[in-house]
């Protein structure tokens, strides 16, 4: 009989290549949209000052693009640590200490990020039933953009967890030393 500890960590690293994986294509479409963006913007600023006509769509579609950016990105940038921190007080602080603050902070982000997720499917679907737009010269469709909320706030939850259990293994090797 194998041992349940073995066994939560071989399924703990078999489910996060697979978030890895999901975490990284999301990054990619992150950097496409980015690409994008900066097309949009650049074609926006030539057609303003050259041909004295601005398209009047590119501002409300790079707003779009920006809020799939923040949330395409976020998991991933969680991932290489990449968040600002204020470390003032946190850098002086003993390393049990810290991690007790990891496992902490890890944990209450990942909640937030579920109780995100819950409301943002809720009003995404909403949103679509309502067939609410955004309004301007486009009316782009909400509940489409809205989505990526949930879905960019689910894979940040399950990277705090994994961030999570990273720091329980972390105490719990210092525990028997």
């Amino acid at each position: 009989m194998s041992n349940p500890g073995t066994l939560i960590n071989r399924l703990f690293e078999k489910a996060g290549l697979v978030c890895d994986r999901i975490i990284e294509f999301f990054a990619i479409l992150a950097v496409l949209v980015v690409m994008g963006l900066v097309g949009i913007l650049c074609y926006e600023v030539f057609m303003r000052y050259m041909i004295h006509k601005p398209p009047a769509w590119a501002w409300e579609v790079a707003e779009s693009m920006l809020c799939l950016i923040a949330f395409l990105g976020a998991a991933w940038l969680l991932k290489k640590n990449g968040h600002v921190s204020v470390d003032i007080l946190y850098i002086r602080l003993h390393p049990k200490i810290k991690i007790l603050v990891g496992i902490a902070t890890s944990a209450i982000g990942m909640i937030i990020c579920l109780i995100i997720t819950w409301s943002g499917i809720g009003i995404t679907i909403d949103h679509f039933h309502a067939g609410i737009t955004i309004p301007g010269y486009l009316d782009i469709p909400k509940a489409p953009l809205l989505l990526f909320i949930p879905i960019g706030c689910f894979m940040l939850s399950i990277q705090f967890l994994r961030q999570t259990y990273s720091y329980l293994r972390k105490w719990r090797t210092m525990a028997k030393n």
